[in-house]
């Protein structure tokens, strides 16, 4: 299984729990973004897809690293539940971008999802794997 496999859809995930709300409103429905606001949300899921699946987080060399488990922002509608990962990088850089697409109103009208525990993780053939 490779880093991509992790970042599933939340339809594909355990089970979505529905699209978040803003509170108070009762409105299940996000309002229309307009198209410079879903570039940017575009703009920050690139970047978030691309560090999580990057072989700077994702490669091991068998001996010598150590492989961890990152935890994912899907239920802020961002990435799936968990992720192998090197030591390299860091969990605060995965929050820094999930907190940037929340103040960006990107979380609104996505589905979220339950995670599972996440798996243990460690290095095979090169690269961090979470255990079938």
């Amino acid at each position: 299984m490779n880093a991509i496999a992790h970042l599933l859809p939340c339809a594909l995930l355990l089970s979505c729990v529905g699209t978040p709300e803003e509170p108070g409103d009762g409105n299940t429905h996000a309002p229309e973004t307009s198209l410079v606001d879903r570039q940017v949300c575009d703009a920050i899921e690139r970047e978030y897809e691309e560090k999580i699946t990057s072989p700077r987080t994702t490669a091991c060399e068998e001996e010598t690293d150590r492989c961890q488990v990152l935890h994912g922002h899907c239920g802020v509608g961002l990435g799936g539940c968990s992720f192998a990962a090197n030591t390299r990088v860091h969990q605060a850089e995965l929050d820094a971008i999930a907190s940037r697409w929340t103040r960006a109103q990107c979380h609104r009208g996505r589905s979220v999802c339950r995670c599972a525990a996440p798996r243990p993780v460690r290095c095979v053939a090169g690269t961090c794997r979470m255990a079938r």
